[in-house]
């Protein structure tokens, strides 16, 4: 009888651990647009602490920074947590109260709960104001990000796993 529960055991593993790798190889992940989009000035070509495979996606009204690869997020009790910065050239003061712009994500392979966002709050450095966020996604997976602000959408997939 054990012999046949860890045999089983190791079978649906395996199964489970190959249809991980199926559901990764059809994950559509948001690519690196050409030509690349660069931010209007005061913004910075690139962030400092961006890793050279990282890429901005959007326009001016609405960008993020990216990462083509599999996202790694910081296990939680609800998820895997990223922080995640948006960019527009009109943030300003007017909007610490209440950021003017709504995030959602939904998983694209499998069913899953929701995604959960902390913020997006405003923040400011030296030069340039910006929407702070972090992504709790509830599990790995294949996910659609969408977020909203005023008239523009911006959407991407990301794989998020170990």
């Amino acid at each position: 009888m054990k012999r046949t529960t860890l045999l089983l055991t190791c079978i649906i593993g395996a199964l489970v651990i190959a249809q991980a790798a199926d559901n990764q190889k059809s994950c559509r992940v948001t690519q690196a647009p050409t030509p690349a989009f660069v931010p209007p000035a005061p913004f910075p070509a690139q962030l400092a602490a961006d890793p050279e495979d990282r890429f901005y996606l959007g326009s001016t009204e609405l960008w993020a920074s990216l990462w083509a690869g599999p996202w790694h997020g910081l296990p939680t009790d609800q998820g895997y947590r990223v922080k995640f910065p948006w960019f527009a050239v009109d943030i300003g003061r007017d909007e610490t109260d209440r950021a003017a712009i709504s995030v959602t994500g939904r998983r694209l392979d499998a069913p899953a709960g929701p995604l959960l966002v902390e913020g997006p709050n405003v923040g400011m450095l030296p030069d340039y104001w910006f929407y702070a966020s972090a992504l709790v996604f509830p599990t790995e997976g294949c996910w659609e990000i969408t977020a909203k602000r005023r008239d523009r959408r911006l959407t991407f997939v990301v794989w998020v796993g170990k």
